[in-house]
């Protein structure tokens, strides 16, 4: 079976769900083109629409150790291994609204010590051009 590709309206996120992992609303067939947000520092159509990561991202990541990173992220890293699906994906759902881009993504998730995977946040650097 071939999976669909849907946008969010809001979030411009592109994924293969039936709701945005962002802001969790229902998706869109009717979108045109897309861009992969590599490193939103540099990237000239990112600056351009306005795609940052949060500015806590960069301060988790040059944070000293996992815990203080945890911190100024405000998510609650035991949530996140709970058996509780509602309860981790909230606090994902946070850190997808933070991070635009997959250095910062990569960066962050070796920061905390293997308690998040990638796949848990790969759509979170995928954006349509247009929805309708």
């Amino acid at each position: 079976m071939v999976e669909v590709q849907k946008a969010c309206k809001k979030c411009m996120i592109v994924s293969t769900a039936e709701t945005c992992p962002i802001c969790g609303e229902k998706l869109s067939r009717k979108w045109q083109g897309y861009f992969i947000l590599i490193d939103c520092e540099t990237s000239i159509i990112g600056g351009r629409i306005g795609y940052k990561c949060d500015p806590r991202v960069i301060e988790a990541i040059n944070a000293p150790t996992p815990e203080e990173a945890f911190a100024k992220l405000g998510v609650d890293r035991e949530k996140l291994n709970l058996p509780d699906e509602s309860a981790r994906e909230e606090e994902l759902r946070k850190l997808r609204k933070m991070i635009r881009c997959f250095n910062h993504c990569d960066a962050l998730i070796s920061k905390l010590g293997g308690t998040i995977k990638r796949g848990q946040l790969a759509s979170s650097w995928r954006y349509a051009l247009r929805v309708r």
